[in-house]
């Protein structure tokens, strides 16, 4: 009996403020993977640009991917593990055939918990659904999901960032980067509603809104 075919899925931009989430599925064998497929993190932009478009193209590599836009992970009934896990179900549904086993870079404190989560009305028989941490620096097919959500998720931002280039950008998009968090606070000084490229429910909002207030009353 042949070795059942690996289905990684992982994800891009969960924890950012500004910008999509993207989740990423990559059907294949592990031989099939192009050479230097590894955690996305580990590797340089143009590499994993390079390796993107080896992995969209290759007959014997299944791909699909999912956007998951800011007004989605705001909405008021949503959590980020529920949008997670509808994400990760939606990419799964492309690619998945029966016997197939799915490993995924768990975005749960609780890897088991995740993985029961997406399991459920997956809808596709005979599947094995694993989660674990750090899936994507252990797994190689894991590992080409973070791979196309990070090559995409950056393809996104990008596009972003020359949208708002004349008021200085908004760099990754992440909390901790001052140019997203400039970007924000002119934002908020200018008044008005948030552009929809920000994740409005976000703490890191509340925080520049709360300084800007601060600086007024000084």
């Amino acid at each position: 009996m042949s070795s059942p075919v690996v289905v990684g899925v992982d994800e891009a931009g969960r924890g950012a403020v500004i910008g999509p989430m993207v989740v990423a599925a990559v059907r294949c064998d592990a031989g099939d993977l192009p050479a230097g497929v590894d955690d996305s993190k580990r590797l340089t932009a143009m590499t994993r640009r390079h390796l993107g478009v080896r992995l969209a193209t290759a007959a014997s590599i299944g791909v699909a991917y999912t956007r998951i836009e800011p007004a989605m992970i705001d909405e008021p009934r949503s959590t980020l593990t529920g949008v997670t896990v509808s994400a990760a179900q939606r990419v799964l549904r492309r690619l998945l055939q029966p016997g197939d086993h799915v490993l995924l870079d768990a975005a749960d404190v609780d890897a088991a918990r995740f993985g029961r989560r997406v399991a459920r009305d997956l809808g596709v028989p005979d599947v094995v659904i694993d989660a674990q941490h750090r899936a994507d620096a252990e797994v190689p097919q894991v590992a080409a999901a973070s791979i196309a959500a990070k090559v995409l998720r950056d393809a996104a931002v990008a596009s972003i960032d020359a949208r708002w280039a004349r008021v200085g950008g908004v760099g990754s998009g992440y909390p901790s980067d001052p140019v997203a968090r400039a970007f924000i606070k002119h934002q908020l000084a200018a008044g008005g509603p948030l552009p929809d490229v920000v994740r409005t429910s976000w703490s890191t909002v509340a925080q520049l809104q709360a300084e800007l207030d601060q600086q007024t009353l000084s």
